[in-house]
């Protein structure tokens, strides 16, 4: 892969905040709230035994994983990237519709967790920008004497 040339619309600087914003909270949330974690993992995956130092390592892979699209967008334009964000996405959907209707019946509204839920589908719709979609689209040039 080669580094993507021309200066980045900004959409796909936006796009680029966005994501490290969203990877950075759930990094320095995990971490300041440690044993809180630790118990979610437990109730999330009870055949697994965790604990703190699991916890971190859990944390530390969401963040890397969270900055894969990042760096695969933002420095190669990568268009399997963007896809890769748009089924990120897709899986955020029930999460948001989960916390509309609890606001819709109850009134009651986890807008930190609405916010977290919603940052992947906007960040789906930055790519899709034209702006986005023009720069994502640059042919990639091969070389002859790569081949030789």
């Amino acid at each position: 892969m080669k580094l993507a040339k021309g200066p980045r619309p900004w959409s796909i600087r936006l796009f680029g905040v966005l994501l490290i914003i969203y990877a950075h909270f759930g990094l320095i949330a995990g971490l300041s709230f440690l044993d809180l974690q630790q118990r979610h993992l437990e109730l999330q995956f009870p055949q697994f035994e965790w604990n703190r130092d699991w916890a971190i390592v859990w944390v530390s892979a969401q963040f890397t994983i969270a900055l894969i699209p990042l760096i695969a967008v933002c420095l190669f334009a990568s268009k399997v990237a963007r896809w890769l964000v748009s089924a990120m996405a897709l899986v955020s959907l029930p999460w948001i519709a989960s916390y509309v209707q609890t606001f819709v019946l109850h009134g009651v509204m986890d807008w930190q967790s609405l916010v977290q839920a919603l940052v992947p589908v906007i960040c789906a719709g930055l790519l899709f920008m034209p702006s986005a979609a023009q720069w994502l689209r640059q042919e990639e040039v091969n070389d002859a004497a790569t081949f030789e």
